[in-house]
């Protein structure tokens, strides 16, 4: 989103597409690992440096250019994964599904779509952690990114005490959600629980399917919260509801990636009908943005 601010509930709001049409108002970024920067653009670390800078409504490409990425990993499938669930859980996403390496094939292709308010919040948490510790950040470090927003409902709710918060600060998010439900809350958890057992058990646990919500959570173990609700356990999946809907699990997982291939040959065949002759050097010169290092 061109079009922003350093005071709304998020500054650097980004997905990854295919080949589509944008206005001036959708300015792209061109890179081999677009799936990634996604998952990267929209975390809470990557986020707080474009709120830090941004001082107007528009997110110029000086601003964004001149963003730090984290470097490289050899975790970056997960995020892969992450990104495809959250912003491609379609059929009209069958070719990135398809061409994407790492994928569990043991498991449905729409199983691993999130969908719900419990699995699409438990896989932006992953993402926000494993993104933090990418940049080198420690728990503290994160608390501090997202400091204010382990408030009470009674405090966000109160336009008095919001005042006194930073007006930059990630608070907005989830505010009218309990402390032990906010995206800001729970990514901070994921984090604390990624540096106590190490990446790579973060991500191997559960089966493969990596971290999950708590069933309770309490503030004060991690250091949050700010009254006496703090040192009581609050029930937090189950408020939740499921991770899946009943659809997504009753495929057979062979028939259900046949089907992602169908799609994805379907897709391809009608975008080769109907794409434009090739234009030259000279009609696309200086069009977009330029792409970014891999």
């Amino acid at each position: 989103m061109d079009v922003s601010s350093a005071t709304n509930t998020r500054t650097f709001i980004c997905t990854f597409f295919e080949d589509e049409p944008c206005g001036n108002k959708i300015p792209i970024l061109r890179t081999r690992s677009a799936v990634v920067l996604a998952a990267v653009g929209n975390s809470f670390a990557s986020d707080f440096q474009f709120r830090s800078r941004l001082g107007g409504l528009t997110l110029n490409f000086f601003i964004v250019e001149e963003a730090v990425l984290p470097s490289r990993s050899a975790h970056v499938d997960i995020l892969d994964r992450c990104a495809l669930s959250l912003a491609a859980p379609s059929t009209r996403f069958a070719i990135p599904w398809t061409s994407q390496e790492g994928l569990p094939r043991d498991r449905s292709w729409r199983s691993l779509w999130a969908i719900t308010p419990h699995e699409r919040l438990r896989v932006r948490c992953i993402v926000d952690a494993v993104v933090a510790h990418l940049y080198g950040l420690t728990a503290e470090d994160f608390t501090w990114v997202l400091r204010g927003c382990d408030h009470p409902l009674d405090c966000t709710r109160d336009n008095a005490f919001t005042r006194s918060l930073d007006p930059k600060g990630f608070w907005r998010v989830d505010k009218g959600q309990p402390p032990e439900l906010r995206h800001t809350v729970l990514a901070q958890v994921a984090l604390h629980d990624l540096q106590a057992m190490g990446l790579e058990a973060f991500l191997a646990q559960n089966n493969g399917e990596g971290w999950m919500l708590p069933e309770t959570l309490r503030l004060s173990d991690y250091g949050l919260g700010h009254d006496d609700r703090a040192h009581t356990p609050v029930p937090v999946s189950p408020v939740l509801g499921p991770r899946f809907l009943p659809w997504q699990l009753n495929e057979d997982v062979a028939q259900s990636w046949e089907e992602c291939r169908r799609h994805a040959e379907n897709i391809r065949a009608i975008r080769s009908r109907f794409a434009p002759e090739p234009a030259g050097e000279a009609q696309t010169a200086g069009r977009g943005l330029p792409a970014l290092p891999d």
